[in-house]
């Protein structure tokens, strides 16, 4: 249950304080923040102001970004700052509030190198069911129900990576940041044939540890994957129960 004092924070963001600027890498950003849960996450860059930052210095003009698990676009909008007028950004967002959001973001940035994606990234095409977050809890979603998340899911439309590009519904990544809740080794998967390729350079990799066991995968399964693809590991970070992982390729 939201307390008096929650309910009232959260009005005051939903009428009076929507919008709040913030500024990394030298790029500058406007996002919509109707709750005091996703004021929190803007201004302190979901707790990962210093990947956001080594990743977009990654980036090159011209570059095609995927950036899978775009929640609002925190990292799909400064991206598309990076790249430019002449790279382009696929923002996959499956759930359907944070979208909206999401569209939402890329109007009051007024950029338009963003291609959004209502879908999820795994290792089949078809259909899947997204479980929610409770208290309307944007950023955590996943494709395997847990504790802490709705029991009954909602329909989510899933592609292989793979199938998109060769049915020109997305161009090859260049760069790829990656954060779906353990979901990362069917997103890997489907998209075996495009991370082998020189192109695809960098990829930045959320790891939940615990999350990737629901999925018959480990950490380790993921590390050997992308080894195989020609990456090496430049730097890890870790937080709590999960790594972030700068894969490179060789």
């Amino acid at each position: 249950m939201f307390s008096v004092a929650s309910q009232a924070e959260n009005l005051y963001y939903r009428w009076i304080h929507r919008r709040t600027r913030v500024s990394i890498g030298g790029y500058n950003g406007v996002f919509l923040t109707p709750s005091a849960a996703l004021h929190s996450r803007v201004v302190r860059f979901g707790g990962e102001s210093v990947q956001l930052a080594e990743f977009l210095r990654e980036l090159r003009a011209g570059d095609v970004v995927w950036d899978v698990g775009s929640l609002v676009g925190l990292y799909s909008l400064f991206a598309s700052k990076a790249v430019g007028s002449t790279g382009k950004v696929y923002a996959f967002e499956p759930e359907a509030e944070a979208a909206v959001i999401l569209r939402q973001n890329c109007r009051l940035n007024q950029v338009g190198n963003v291609i959004i994606l209502e879908a999820a990234l795994s290792d089949t095409d078809g259909d899947g069911e997204l479980f929610l977050g409770d208290q309307g809890e944007k950023a955590i979603h996943s494709l395997k129900p847990r504790d802490g998340i709705k029991k009954k899911g909602v329909h989510v439309t899933l592609h292989r990576g793979d199938t998109l590009i060769v049915r020109s519904e997305a161009e090859a990544p260049n760069a790829i940041k990656m954060d779906i809740e353990g979901a990362e080794c069917l997103a890997l998967e489907g998209l075996n044939e495009t991370l082998v390729k020189p192109a695809c350079r960098f990829v930045l990799l959320e790891l939940h540890h615990h999350a990737l066991a629901r999925f018959g995968s480990r950490s380790e399964d993921v590390v050997s994957f992308m080894l195989q693809a020609g990456f090496e590991i430049r730097r890890k970070m870790e937080r709590g129960t999960e790594s972030h992982l700068f894969f490179h390729k060789r």
